[in-house]
């Protein structure tokens, strides 16, 4: 298994660190939708609901405080790039390659905003030929799942891959005195990469 945990593309059995890799193949398997349910396939990783937030916890550490001006103990990065705050840490998994946990402080590597571990999200890259996929499902409480990916040559070393989703589902709670949904679904999601080889 090949991984970036250390900014550069090592073997797995090579990296001295506290590290757990959940592929492609894994995601699929399970049907992670999300990076809360992706977290469930590493050892000493949890997300967290509280409220209206999400925390990653890593080896027990986690949290930051809910007010937005605080940051967090763990770190969640995709593509190399820091995602910011909580309102962006459970995001969907989407036309991923891997998912990288680095379990302890990650400062040396990742800078601020790890002192639990990090997850490095690292997408699927453009290919220079063209294809593309789409699924779809459908389940109880009117679940509807669509997904689909798109990846193009534009030129000689020119690539992008476009990956979208929409997913939506009615809750599980109701609100007795209103009669409308609680905890319901309602979320779409677009990402594009541009790779670019000269």
């Amino acid at each position: 298994i090949t991984v970036t945990a250390q900014k550069r593309e090592q073997n797995l059995l090579d990296v001295p660190l506290s590290i757990a890799v959940v592929n492609a193949d894994a995601l699929e398997r399970v049907r992670a939708n999300d990076l809360r349910d992706a977290a469930r396939l590493a050892p000493n990783v949890s997300i967290q609901r509280q409220g209206a937030i999400d925390t990653v916890f890593v080896r027990g550490i986690g949290g930051g405080g809910r007010n937005i001006g605080f940051t967090t103990r763990a770190g969640v990065y995709v593509d190399g790039v820091y995602a910011g705050q909580f309102a962006s840490v459970n995001q969907d998994a989407l036309d991923i390659d891997r998912i990288e946990f680095l379990r302890g402080p990650q400062g040396h590597l990742f800078g601020r905003n790890t002192d639990s571990g990090a997850i490095s999200i690292v997408t699927a890259a453009p290919r220079f030929d063209f294809g593309g996929s789409v699924q779809a499902s459908y389940g109880n409480k009117d679940l509807v799942e669509l997904r689909g990916t798109i990846n193009a040559p534009l030129s000689d070393g020119v690539a992008i891959r476009i990956a979208a989703s929409h997913r939506t589902r009615d809750g599980f709670t109701i609100n007795v005195p209103t009669g409308t949904d609680l905890d319901n679904i309602n979320r779409d999601s677009l990402r594009g990469r541009l790779r670019a080889e000269i």
